[in-house]
């Protein structure tokens, strides 16, 4: 805020300059106690604190931001990446989760949700399962072409997060090779002994190793190789429980 504004002082009784400061203040909302900086601003003739709309505007912002994090409340751009996610009209959305038609708007104007439509947006935005829920048991309450867009979303998040991590992980790897050789692959295994820190004999086994062990495998298998022509050794000669 410019040093050279001037604001209305009900003490001086005219225009003034003022200046502003700022402190971190303790707020208790609906037995949700917070903390948040907020700013204040003082006539620089008087000293009277004096209202300016700019400032007491990030205020109200600065009070709701703090207080939705301390209550753990969905925030609005939690509630606008759900739609993004899902490719889903506010309406529509709302009309799935049994909402009001414009509940969803007027959080994403700003307005606090309650507790209970907060934890159901939070879930559905940690889960897509949870979502494809929702549009299943609640396909009839919004249009054909809702219902697809949604759908589809949906459809590559399953392609996407449905299969296992270590299929996943060697997908990526497949994806991002341009040509996987024999030696490019045992290169690849070697990588990964060495981030999940494997012992090169293979003689203990922990989870871990366990994991890598069976990403190796999964690797030389779509390869069309075996996990003894690639690592030296066949894995399961080499698997020993480590001593509890």
């Amino acid at each position: 805020m410019p040093s050279t504004s001037t604001v209305y002082c009900i003490k001086c009784g005219c225009e003034r300059p003022y200046s502003v400061a700022s402190s971190r203040e303790v707020i208790s909302v609906k037995g949700v106690v917070f903390s948040a900086v907020l700013m204040s601003a003082h006539c620089r003739e008087c000293g009277e604190e004096v209202y300016v709309p700019e400032i007491n505007d990030e205020n109200v912002k600065s009070r709701e931001a703090e207080y939705r994090r301390a209550a753990k409340l969905i925030t609005v751009e939690e509630v606008d990446g759900i739609l993004k996610k899902y490719n889903i009209g506010a309406c529509p959305l709302a009309k799935l989760l049994g909402f009001g038609d414009i509940t969803i708007t007027r959080y994403l104007d700003g307005q606090l949700p309650s507790r209970a439509n907060s934890d159901i947006l939070l879930r559905i935005l940690a889960s897509h399962k949870t979502m494809e829920e929702y549009l299943e048991k609640g396909k009839d309450k919004i249009t054909a072409i809702a219902y697809q867009k949604c759908r589809g979303a949906l459809d590559n998040l399953l392609q996407l997060y449905g299969e296992g991590k270590i299929e996943l992980v060697t997908r990526y790897i497949l994806f991002k090779a341009k040509d996987i050789t024999p030696m490019a692959l045992q290169k690849l295994l070697y990588y990964v002994h060495q981030i999940l820190g494997v012992d090169n004999d293979l003689r203990f086994i922990s989870p871990a190793e366990k994991r890598q062990n069976m990403l190796s495998t999964y690797l030389c298998l779509i390869h069309g190789s075996s996990p003894t022509k690639a690592c030296g050794k066949p894995f399961c000669d080499v698997i020993v429980e480590r001593p509890r």
